[in-house]
């Protein structure tokens, strides 16, 4: 079973809200949101489910960022546009966008 991105998402206590998450071939995932990172609301502490967009963060084994708008095996994925041929991260990634590209990194597991 894939859970919503959320559901692996700290909330601290008036902090920023976040997760790294790991993804297949030993990528991972920064996903944030809070008043120092591109999301809204532009709230520390709030619930992850009271976020709209989120900040995304790619990186390879090495930890290495990733541009999925500069890789030839992402640069055709629809989510792949909201970087730019020089963005790091990502902003105000919508929630559903958010969680295509969870679905479509992450590690399969038995459920697929």
């Amino acid at each position: 079973m894939t859970y919503d991105f959320r559901h692996y998402m700290l909330v601290p206590k008036g902090g920023k809200t976040g997760a790294c998450l790991p993804l297949r071939d030993g990528m991972s995932i920064s996903i944030q949101a809070g008043q120092r990172n591109y999301s809204d609301p532009r709230i520390d502490g709030l619930s992850p489910y009271d976020y709209d967009t989120f900040e995304v963060g790619i990186w390879n084994k090495d930890e290495d960022w990733i541009n999925p708008f500069m890789e030839p095996d992402m640069k055709h994925k629809s989510w792949s546009t909201y970087w730019t041929e020089h963005d790091l991260v990502a902003g105000w990634v919508p929630a559903d966008v958010v969680q295509e590209i969870y679905d479509d990194l992450r590690e399969s597991d038995e459920t697929g």
